[in-house]
């Protein structure tokens, strides 16, 4: 492969408090485990960066156990309740 066909990524970018830098059309996914989520302000950076998000293997639990105390009033724009869906 020559040099011209070669592709740097850099995943610190999607850890920026401003905007993307770099606008795509086919921006990352976020893919959300069943890992407690610590620290609301990275995870918040990541959300912004990416377009679809998905939760598996307990990732959902994770994502709404996040919502507690003085994070609670903000679920709604992070969880989707199933009869808001359409």
């Amino acid at each position: 492969m020559d040099a011209s066909k070669t592709c740097e990524m850099d995943p610190t970018i999607f850890l920026a408090s401003s905007d993307h830098p770099e606008k795509s059309a086919n921006p990352p996914d976020l893919l959300i485990l069943n890992q407690p989520i610590s620290d609301f302000a990275t995870f918040s950076r990541l959300w912004k960066h990416t377009s679809y998000r998905i939760c598996a293997d307990g990732g959902a639990n994770r994502l709404h156990d996040m919502f507690v105390g003085d994070l609670e009033r903000q679920r709604e724009h992070y969880v989707r309740r199933p009869d808001r869906l359409c």
